[in-house]
């Protein structure tokens, strides 16, 4: 689950029992949909983009890098 706190201006990404906060950026202050939208954005390899766009907060957006745990 993804949800914005554009109070402090971060992604909360939940779940399997964590929550992982990701700092994010206002791209745009007005957003022309009328619904929450949420997209994730393959930037190649590891390199992943959250845009989250909704008609009362505007559109916001992440960049992730994923790494892998090693044992």
């Amino acid at each position: 689950m993804v949800a914005l706190l554009d109070d402090t201006g971060q992604f909360n990404l939940a779940g399997k029992g964590k929550n992982i906060k990701i700092l994010a950026t206002r791209r745009r202050a007005n957003s022309k949909t009328k619904s929450v939208s949420v997209q994730f954005y393959c930037g190649g390899g590891a390199s992943w983009s959250l845009l989250y766009s909704g008609p009362n907060v505007g559109e916001w957006i992440a960049c992730i890098e994923l790494k892998k745990d090693e044992d």
